[in-house]
């Protein structure tokens, strides 16, 4: 009988410490979920924000993020940097910036941003550093093009000044043409003038 009692009392230990196992597993699962459904929630409205020139918003609500729940998240550092550059709060960018390049985000967004903060210090050198990088990201944005032919004069670089600010008049004159195509295309469609600012191409 005290055999059996022990063989029931083990039998019972063990599925009590499994029991204990799963639950925290679980725990940790749920935790995990919530943290990946939260900062996706935050980024994307702290995106909508910015998208609709409310960076004010944009700054509170990935700031209570970073403060409270997880400062390491990329995708929300990168909305709240957005957010303080579009307030002009450029000293404050700056280094949320820095920090994301080299963290991965080294992409056009970022070093074109970079530069226009520093242009704005004004720190011409490094300005130009994030131009000439952002251009080989992508090579069709005329302002980028334009901004870098600005720091190129600026050091006395006469010729690829020039040559960058006609690569951006081209570029904005393709843009122009293919937003009249555009509008013609529409009006022969719909039988009306189509305004013009409402064209892709001057996306």
């Amino acid at each position: 009988m005290e055999k059996a009692s022990g063989i029931v009392a083990f039998e019972l230990n063990c599925f009590l410490v499994m029991f204990q196992r799963f639950f925290i597993v679980r725990q940790v699962l749920i935790t995990e979920t919530k943290d990946e459904i939260g900062f996706e929630i935050i980024a994307s409205l702290a995106e909508h924000y910015n998208g609709v020139n409310k960076p004010d918003r944009a700054e509170k609500v990935t700031k209570n993020y970073i403060s409270q729940c997880d400062s390491t998240n990329l995708y929300v550092n990168k909305e709240y940097a957005y957010s303080l550059f579009m307030q002009f709060k450029y000293d404050e960018a700056i280094p949320k910036y820095e920090k994301l390049i080299a963290q991965g985000f080294d992409n056009f967004e970022s070093n074109f941003i970079l530069g226009l903060c520093y242009e704005d210090q004004p720190d011409n050198e490094k300005a130009l550093k994030h131009y000439q990088k952002a251009v080989l990201f992508k090579s069709d944005n005329a302002t980028c093009l334009f901004h870098l032919a600005l720091m190129e004069k600026s050091f006395c670089m006469d010729s690829l000044s020039m040559a960058h600010f006609n690569q951006s008049l081209e570029v904005s004159l393709l843009k122009v043409s293919g937003c009249i195509c555009v509008s013609v295309m529409l009006e022969m469609q719909v039988g009306q003038p189509f305004i013009g600012t409402q064209c892709p191409a001057f996306g």
